[in-house]
C-alpha cells in the first residue's frame, strides 16, 4: 500500500462515518459520564451519547471533590442526570441503572424512576440510600415492561403497596426492603409477578409480622438472606413447584406450614437460632422444628448446609436428631460410607445411622499406594474388611440402592463375593466394583440373575497387580440391567460368554467394554435390539486384527468405537445412528514371503503385511450426522477401506492429525460428504505426501479442483493451532481460506499464553491477496484473548 492511500485512511474519521445507532450502542458499554466525554470530539458528537440505550447514572465518581464542595457537586449530578433525560426525549430505553447517596433530591429520584417507567425500561437498576424511610414510587410496581428489577439500598427503604401490575417481570432483587404490610405486602408483590423466574430477597425487615408466605407457580430460583436483627419468623410457607435452586439463610421458624419443592435439583440451608432457642434446645425444649423444611428438600440432589445451620443439633431434642431417620438415611448418602460413618460420634441416636444409608461406597486406602509396608498394609486391610462386614452386618434385609466396591492387591476375594452376595440379597440395583488382584478372581456368577440390578460396572484394573477378573457366566437373566460397563475383565469361554450375557439383558441401553481382547476369538458380535449407546476400546499394541465383528444394533445412537480393524464386519446394522467416534487402527499380520538375512545373523527376520476391511463398517454408518476419526482411522480408510461410502446426513466432521499420517484418504472423505456444515480439526501437521489432494499445499498437484473447491462446508474450526509449527500451519489455514468457496466461519484456537502470537497471526491472516468466500469472518482465539479479523475477498478464484 502506498503512502498516499495509507494518508487517506489515517485523514479518514471511520467511527464517525459509522450509523448513529450503532455508535449509540457502542456508547452503552460505558458509564454514561464517561461516554458524555466524546461529546469533546466533533459537533455530531455532542449529544450522541445522551441516546445510548443503557443509562448508568453513579454519583460516587463525582464524590472526590472536598466535603465543603459537596452540595455543589450534587447540583451537577442532578443537573446532568435531568440534562441527559430531557435530551433523550421519549426514545427508547433498555436499561436504567441509579447509585447515588443521601443529598440527592428525593423529588428528583422519584422523577426520574417515573420518566424511565413511562418510557417502557425493560431493566431497573436502583442502588444506594436515597430512599431512606420513604417509599418507593407506585408506578414501578404496575410497569408493564419492566423485566428485571433490581432495588439494593443502603438504608431500609420501605415498599407500600397498593395495586401490583408487572406482567413481564422475570427478575426481582430486593434488599434493605421493609414490607410495611409484612406477609401480606410479600403475596401481593409476587402475586402481580405472573411470570417471575427468579426472586432474591436480603435483609429484609417485616414490620413485626411473623408469618411469611411465597407462593408462585413460575419460579424457578430463590434466595433469601433475613438480617440477624430481625425477629424470629412464626410460621414461613414455600409453595414453589417449579422451583430448581433454592438458597435460604435466616433465623429458624418455629413451624414450616408448607413446602412444595417438587422440581428442587439444588439447596444451600444456613439457618440460625436465637440464644433463648438454644437455652431451651439445651433443657430439651424444642421451640422450633424444621422438620417439614428438610422433608419438603428430601429429593434434591445437591444440597449445601452451612456451618450456621449445624447449631440446630444440640440438645437432646435436637432439630437434626427430629427429622425422619430415613431424611436422615438420605441426606447421609450423599457422603463415603467410611465420612457417614464419623456421625457415628455425635450422640448414641447417631451411632448405627451411617450403616442404613440407602448408597454404601466403600475404598480400600491402601489401593494404588505400593510404597506402604507389609505389616502396615495388612492391617489396614483387615480394618476395611471388618468394617464392610460391620457395615452390611448392621443393615440386616434393609434395601440397598447402590454398592460401589474399590479394593486392591490384598483384600480377601472370599469376602468380596460375600459382600457382593449379600448386597444382590438386598435387591441392590446398582453396582460399581473396581477390584484389583495379583491372583485370579473368579467374578460370582449370581450376579447375572439379578432381578434388580439396573446398573453394573465391572473394573478390574490392576495396577501393580497381575492377576486379573474372570467372567465365566451360566445362566443370564437380568431382566431391568440398562447399563453394562466392563472394564479389563476376562471373559472365559469368549464367544459364548459374551453371547449368553448379552442376550439375557432384555431392556438393555448402554454398553461400555474396554480392553476387550480379540486375539483368540473366531468372531465377536454384539447384537441388542434395544441399545443406544455402545462403546468399544482395546489398547493399542494388540495388532492382530479380529477375524470377524458383527454390530446388529438398530436402536443405536451413540457409537465408540477403538481397535483394530477387523478382517471382516459379517453385518453392520446402525440404523438410528447419530453420532460415532472411531479409532480404528491398521492390523498387521506375517507375511508368507520370508526376509533374507545375512549368514550368520542371530535371529530370522519377520515381515509383515497390513491386513483387515473396513469398507462394510464405514457402510454401516453412513447415516450418521456427527463424526469423529482419529489420525489412527484416516490411515486405515487409505490402506485398509475399498471405497468410501457418501455420507449424506453427515452435517459435523472432526479429524484429528498427527505427523505419522498423511491425508490420503481425505479428498475422496469430503467428496463423499455432500450436506457437511461443519468441518473441525484437531492439529493440522500430518505426513506429506502426493496423494493429498487439495486438501493441502504441501504437494500441491498440477490441477486443483476437487475437493475443497467443491465443499459445502460454512464452519471451518482448527484446534491445537501453534502447538509444534505455527508456520506450516498458518500456510494450511490460508490454503483452506483461497480454497473453500462457502465458507461463512473460521475459529482458529491458538494453544498459546502470549497475546503478541494472536496480533501476529490475525496480521498474517490480513496479508493474504484473496479468499474464496467474501462472507467468511475469522476469528483466533486463546484463552486470553479473541480477535476478529477482516479478509479480503477474491474474485478470480
Amino acid at each position: 500500500m502506498n503512502s498516499t492511500k495509507m494518508d487517506d485512511i489515517c485523514c479518514k474519521d471511520i467511527i464517525s462515518d459509522l450509523p448513529e445507532a450503532l455508535i449509540c450502542h457502542i456508547l452503552s458499554f460505558v458509564p454514561t459520564k464517561e461516554a458524555a466525554l466524546t461529546s469533546l470530539l466533533s459537533e455530531k458528537w455532542r449529544y450522541l451519547f445522551a441516546f445510548a440505550p443503557i443509562l448508568d447514572f453513579d454519583d460516587s465518581v463525582w464524590m472526590q471533590s472536598p466535603l465543603v464542595y459537596m452540595n455543589e457537586v450534587h447540583r451537577k449530578f442532578m443537573d446532568f442526570v435531568d440534562r441527559v433525560l430531557g435530551l433523550q426525549g421519549n426514545s427508547t430505553l433498555v436499561r436504567f441503572s441509579l447509585n447515588c447517596r443521601n443529598g440527592i433530591d428525593r423529588e428528583c429520584i422519584f422523577r426520574w424512576i417515573s420518566n424511565v417507567i413511562e418510557r417502557g425500561v425493560s431493566d431497573l437498576d436502583l442502588g444506594g440510600n436515597f430512599v431512606s424511610n420513604r417509599s418507593m414510587p407506585s408506578s414501578v410496581f404496575v410497569s408493564k415492561s419492566l423485566v428485571k428489577l433490581r432495588i439494593r439500598t443502603e438504608n431500609c427503604t420501605i415498599i407500600d403497596l397498593e395495586d401490583v401490575f408487572l406482567p413481564k417481570l422475570k427478575t426481582l432483587d430486593l434488599s434493605s426492603i421493609w414490607f410495611r404490610d409484612g406477609d401480606t405486602c410479600l403475596l401481593k408483590l409476587i402475586s402481580g409477578c405472573q411470570v417471575l423466574e427468579d426472586l432474591t430477597m436480603s435483609d429484609l425487615w417485616w414490620d413485626g409480622y411473623w408469618n411469611r408466605s411465597m407462593s408462585s407457580k413460575t419460579l424457578k430460583r430463590l434466595t433469601v438472606h433475613c438480617s440477624d436483627w430481625d425477629r424470629s419468623p412464626g410460621s414461613i410457607s414455600f409453595d414453589t413447584p417449579n422451583l430448581v435452586y433454592f438458597e435460604y439463610f435466616d433465623l429458624v421458624a418455629d413451624k414450616y406450614e408448607v413446602v412444595n419443592f417438587d422440581s428442587l435439583v439444588e439447596a444451600s440451608i444456613g439457618l440460625r437460632m436465637r440464644h433463648h432457642q438454644r437455652a431451651h434446645a439445651s433443657y430439651g425444649d424444642l421451640v422450633v422444628n424444621a422438620t417439614n423444611l428438610f422433608m419438603g428438600i428430601s429429593n434434591v440432589r445437591i444440597l449445601q448446609l452451612f456451618s450456621n445451620a449445624l447449631e440446630l443439633n444440640i440438645g437432646p431434642k435436637d432439630i437434626i436428631n427430629s427429622l425422619p431417620e430415613a431424611l436422615i438415611y438420605h441426606i447421609l448418602s450423599f457422603l463415603s460410607t467410611k465420612e457417614a460413618a464419623i456421625t457415628s460420634l455425635l450422640s448414641r441416636k447417631w451411632r448405627y445411622f451411617f450403616a442404613f444409608v440407602p448408597n454404601l461406597d466403600f475404598d480400600d486406602p491402601v489401593r494404588m499406594q505400593p510404597d506402604m509396608g507389609n505389616q502396615e498394609e495388612t492391617e489396614i486391610h483387615t480394618s476395611f474388611m471388618d468394617f464392610v462386614d460391620r457395615v452390611l452386618a448392621l443393615r440386616g434385609n434393609s434395601h440397598v440402592n447402590k454398592f460401589s466396591l474399590k479394593c486392591g492387591n490384598g483384600v480377601d476375594g472370599v469376602g468380596v463375593t460375600r459382600w457382593i452376595l449379600n448386597t444382590l440379597e438386598l435387591s441392590v440395583s446398582e453396582l460399581d466394583l473396581s477390584i484389583a488382584s495379583d491372583t485370579t478372581y473368579l467374578f460370582p456368577s449370581k450376579v447375572f440373575v439379578s432381578k434388580s440390578l439396573v446398573r453394573l460396572r465391572i473394573e478390574a484394573r490392576n495396577g501393580l497387580a497381575f492377576g486379573s477378573l474372570v467372567i465365566d457366566v451360566g445362566d443370564v437373566s437380568l431382566p431391568k440391567l440398562k447399563t453394562l460397563y466392563l472394564d479389563s475383565v476376562e471373559l472365559d469361554y469368549q464367544i459364548i460368554c459374551l453371547a449368553k450375557l448379552l442376550s439375557g439383558c432384555h431392556v438393555l441401553e448402554e454398553l461400555v467394554m474396554i480392553d476387550v481382547v480379540w486375539n483368540f476369538w473366531e468372531s465377536c458380535s454384539a447384537s441388542i435390539p434395544t441399545l443406544k449407546r455402545l462403546t468399544f476400546f482395546t489398547e493399542e499394541g494388540w495388532n492382530n486384527p479380529p477375524p470377524s465383528v458383527t454390530f446388529d444394533n438398530p436402536a443405536l445412537v451413540y457409537f465408540e468405537y477403538t481397535d483394530t480393524v477387523a478382517l471382516k464386519y459379517e453385518k453392520v446394522n446402525f440404523d438410528s445412528l447419530v453420532e460415532a467416534r472411531l479409532g480404528l487402527r491398521v492390523g498387521y499380520e506375517e507375511s508368507e514371503n520370508p526376509i533374507e538375512v545375512p549368514f550368520g545373523f542371530p535371529f530370522p527376520l519377520i515381515e509383515y503385511a497390513m491386513v483387515g476391511d473396513a469398507t462394510d463398517l464405514l457402510t454401516g454408518i453412513r447415516n450418521v450426522q456427527v463424526l469423529y476419526l482419529y489420525a489412527s482411522t484416516v490411515e486405515v480408510l487409505t490402506f485398509c477401506c475399498k471405497a468410501i461410502p457418501i455420507f449424506n446426513n453427515l452435517t459435523r466432521l472432526t479429524i484429528e492429525s498427527n505427523t505419522k499420517v498423511g491425508w490420503d484418504s481425505l479428498p475422496n472423505l469430503l467428496k463423499n460428504c455432500p450436506n457437511l456444515k461443519a468441518l473441525v480439526f484437531q492439529g493440522l501437521l500430518h505426513k506429506a505426501t502426493d496423494r493429498c489432494g487439495d486438501m493441502c499445499p504441501c504437494k500441491p498437484p498440477e490441477n486443483i479442483h476437487t475437493c475443497l473447491s467443491s465443499s459445502p462446508v460454512k464452519v471451518l474450526e482448527i484446534l491445537k493451532f501453534g502447538e509444534i509449527n505455527d508456520k506450516t500451519e498458518l500456510e494450511q489455514t490460508k490454503h483452506f481460506l483461497e480454497l473453500m468457496p462457502h465458507l461463512e466461519q473460521l475459529n482458529i484456537y491458538y494453544d498459546t499464553s502470549v497475546d503478541d502470537n494472536l496480533v501476529k497471526v490475525s496480521k498474517q491472516l490480513q496479508e493474504i491477496p484473496g479468499v474464496a468466500s467474501a462472507k467468511c469472518k475469522v476469528q483466533v482465539i486463546s484463552d486470553n484473548l479473541t480477535l476478529s479479523v477482516t479478509l479480503p475477498s477474491s474474485s478470480s478464484i
